[in-house]
């Protein structure tokens, strides 16, 4: 049993499915057709952000470059003369936002117009991803910088049908070449090409098996982009089966690493800045790598451009890309400022006092030290969230995330290499090495380029200045070298990601099954145990996303076997989403399949060794509706 949407059926084009040679079906189902209207009136929770941040937020451009933008509007559904933008994509969960000077063409909350020389694209940005809603008995409440409840993967196959379709079909065409204008034949040619290379891209790294709403395979994603796509090396594209819950962004940037299996260093602007740089290349950020002045198809290089980048960094090819520097980092402010979402009382009903007190004695007891939420770590600017301690959680995206890849037109280059102690050396790229050192290449030099381009916006003295850094430390950064080493930059900067070593040797064997078919991984990973501020808006739980309540996170016995997502509906007492399996305009969660196992954390004991029994586990829970600062862990909540 795969998971599943249960929605009437529409008719999906056979060309698009021949093209990405996956069943469009078996993937993502129609859309959200039979889901409730969205409520008239969304209530904003106070996270500390002003209207204007918020929509800033929700529009500025990364440098994401889906397609262009002409091109997304006029695109017809596949099997319908219906446009494909004509819901706002709220068939995929995607949330509506409001016309305004920031967003002219009404695009949903996530996606926003990228203009550079060329022509105008359509991109998405970090709220696509990082902004929730949930309802309570007709009222609904935004989550900004929480999980989104979209069907990422469901709009890329329909939209690989669509374009397949709009190919083949000349009367879909014709209709799509009139609303575009233009050349015709040309039209057709660029189009054809552009819908192939997305067809064979999609093909071989959708592997069958959905991701459902709220959880996306960013790294399997991101590895195929680059070194696939990017690179135009096709066997290094692998099948991205391991999704994981899009993670909430308050208090991101205090951490001391970030992904799941804390693989990126953090805590600093310039690390920020490669953390997101990363995630712009998942979300279609373009990135050409040049070697010797030529790119991939032989083409020169901007000139001036290499030149300067190559004088600064010596040591890591240049790319030319898309992606937004000032974007980014005036992204980044807005989740600096970004708090976490206090409890609705007025919506959920209040937060029990004498429930929750006991709950916050036995959370610092049991829970506190593994979350890295005592005095002595909340009191570090940086907060550590390494965990070496196994949870016996699902492993593939842990595993996947080891994968090694062909370097392609790095092969041989003077790169950055990463050892597996995070040392940076500077060396020759070996024709295979692991994907996160590749991938880590590519970061810098977009990054490099980012900040010589400017594309986006000229960054000012604030821009720098919110994220501790100066226009006048980044030129000392950069300059003060010496030759045949790594500057400070790349010092600062790498590796972008990392190797966690495994918590090993297990105790025992996982129970999850592997992605692979294979039951019991004799090297159970370790994933972030990041401290729980907010945590009551951030379900599904765990970090796939395997455990649709708090409560089930906390009582192992009740997570259920199979659940809905894609319901907004919360769940005032479990405190999560209400997941009945049949729920209409739902997808089914199957624990069963592989990277979906929801084994794990489930061994609560006190001091003294005695478990917690389920009145203690339920004041626990209390106390976490109300947690969102460091005080209330110390002080008493009467």
């Amino acid at each position: 049993m795969r998971g599943t949407m249960v929605r009437r059926a529409t008719p999906i084009a056979l060309a698009g499915a021949a093209v990405l040679g996956v069943s469009v079906l078996s993937l993502a189902g129609p859309g959200r057709a039979e889901t409730p209207a969205a409520p008239a009136v969304v209530r904003l929770l106070d996270q500390n952000w002003p209207q204007s941040v918020r929509q800033g937020f929700y529009t500025t451009s990364q440098g994401s470059q889906l397609m262009p933008y002409n091109w997304f509007k006029a695109l017809e559904r596949p099997g319908s003369t219906q446009l494909f933008l004509a819901d706002r994509l709220a068939r995929f969960g995607y949330l509506p936002n409001e016309v305004s000077a920031q967003n002219p063409e009404r695009l949903p909350v996530g996606f926003a117009l990228d203009r550079g020389t060329g022509p105008t694209y359509i991109g998405m940005t970090c709220a696509a991803c990082h902004t929730g809603q949930i309802t309570y008995q007709g009222t609904a409440l935004r989550v900004d910088g929480g999980p989104a409840d979209a069907d990422f993967q469901g709009m890329l196959v329909e939209l690989s049908a669509a374009l397949a379709e709009t190919v083949s079909d000349p009367a879909k065409f014709n209709r799509f070449a009139a609303r575009v204008g233009g050349d015709r034949a040309a039209l057709k040619t660029s189009l054809a090409a552009f819908a192939a290379a997305w067809g064979q891209f999609f093909g071989a790294a959708l592997d069958g098996q959905a991701w459902g709403p709220a959880r996306l395979d960013a790294f399997s994603m991101i590895f195929n982009r680059l070194t696939g796509l990017d690179f135009k090396v096709p066997s290094n594209v692998a099948p991205a089966h391991a999704p994981v819950s899009y993670p909430f962004l308050w208090n991101a940037h205090r951490q001391d690493a970030v992904q799941w299996n804390m693989s990126a260093p953090n805590g600093n602007y310039i690390k920020a800045l490669t953390r997101n740089t990363g995630e712009v290349l998942g979300v279609f950020g373009a990135l050409n790598v040049c070697v010797a002045g030529k790119d991939i198809a032989g083409n020169a290089c901007p000139g001036d451009r290499r030149r300067f980048a190559s004088k600064l960094f010596p040591h890591i090819p240049f790319y030319d890309t898309s992606i937004s520097v000032p974007g980014l980092m005036k992204l980044e402010w807005a989740i600096t400022v970004l708090a976490p979402p206090a409890w609705p009382s007025t919506v959920f009903g209040p937060v029990n006092a004498g429930r929750a007190e006991d709950g916050r004695q036995l959370f610092n007891e049991v829970c506190a030290d593994c979350h890295h939420m005592t005095k002595a770590a909340l009191s570090q600017e940086v907060w550590p969230v390494l965990d070496q301690r196994p949870t016996d959680t699902d492993p593939t995206m842990y595993r996947n995330a080891l994968r090694w890849v062909k370097s392609g037109p790095l092969d041989g280059t003077r790169a950055l290499l990463f050892g597996d102690d995070g040392a940076v050396t500077v060396g020759d790229m070996p024709a295979e090495a692991p994907a996160v050192s590749v991938l880590t290449n590519g970061v810098i030099g977009g990054i490099v380029d980012g900040l010589l381009n400017q594309k986006g916006g000229k960054l000012n003295h604030d821009d720098y200045s919110n994220l501790g850094l100066t226009p006048l430390k980044l030129i000392k950064l950069a300059i003060d070298q010496k030759t045949g080493t790594v500057n400070a930059v790349e010092e600062a900067a790498g590796p972008a990601f990392k190797t966690v070593r495994p918590a090993g040797p297990p105790a025992h064997k996982t129970s999850c099954v592997t992605s692979d078919g294979a039951a019991g991984d004799q090297t159970p990973p370790v994933y972030e145990a990041r401290p729980l501020f907010g945590i009551w808006a951030t379900g599904p739980y765990l970090h796939n996303g395997s455990v649709p309540t708090l409560w089930g996170v906390l009582k192992s016995s009740a997570r259920p076997a199979a659940f809905a997502v894609g319901w907004r509906e919360f769940d005032p007492v479990q405190v999560g989403h209400v997941s009945a399996v049949g729920t209409p305009g739902t997808w089914t969660y199957d624990t069963r399949l592989p990277g979906n196992c929801n084994r794990g954390h489930d061994d609560y004991r006190r001091a003294d060794g005695s478990e917690l029994t389920d009145d203690q586990l339920w004041a626990i829970l209390e106390f976490l509706k109300m947690l969102t600062t460091p005080d209330q862990l110390w002080r008493s909540v009467y």
